[in-house]
């Protein structure tokens, strides 16, 4: 009851500060990073990632406008007959949202994972593909001197 008496501006930039050390410290890097390469392709984007360990069953894909999000969680399983004598094998997950500089065809993105490897092949929407537009004879523009 006194913190909400006594509250300043300063508390929830501080409350904030507080939760994102916690998360950045309370797991290992791996689970707040993934290593990706994105690109264009001819038709859209392409983005490669490393996720060593994941099962396709662990793995989720999403696009939505122009973001690609990536997320994954593996949990170890548990010996419930015997005890534990050593664990370094931990929960681990990541979620990395990309942000790509052109709206996708949600419908068509496809992402296949082989050996630890996956790979998103986004395409572009219809509407965001450039088109090309034909240039025609016409009459002459008039010049600046004469409006």
């Amino acid at each position: 009851m006194m913190n909400t008496l006594f509250r300043t501006p300063f508390d929830t930039g501080l409350a904030q500060l507080a939760r994102e050390m916690d998360h950045a410290f309370a797991s290992p890097r791996a689970e707040r990073s993934v290593a990706l390469n994105a690109w264009r392709s001819d038709d859209g984007f392409v983005v490669e990632a490393e996720i060593p360990g994941f099962s396709i069953d662990e793995v989720e894909v999403f696009a939505e406008g122009n973001s690609l999000t990536l997320r994954a969680e593996r949990t170890p399983s548990e010996q419930e007959s015997s005890k534990t004598l050593h664990r370094e094998r931990t929960r681990r997950a990541f979620d990395r949202t990309l942000r790509l500089p052109a709206e996708l065809d949600a419908e068509r993105v496809s992402a296949t994972l082989n050996d630890g490897g996956l790979r998103v092949t986004l395409p572009l929407a219809s509407h965001a593909k450039p088109k090309r537009i034909e240039v025609r004879t016409g009459a002459a523009l008039p010049s600046p001197s004469e409006n």
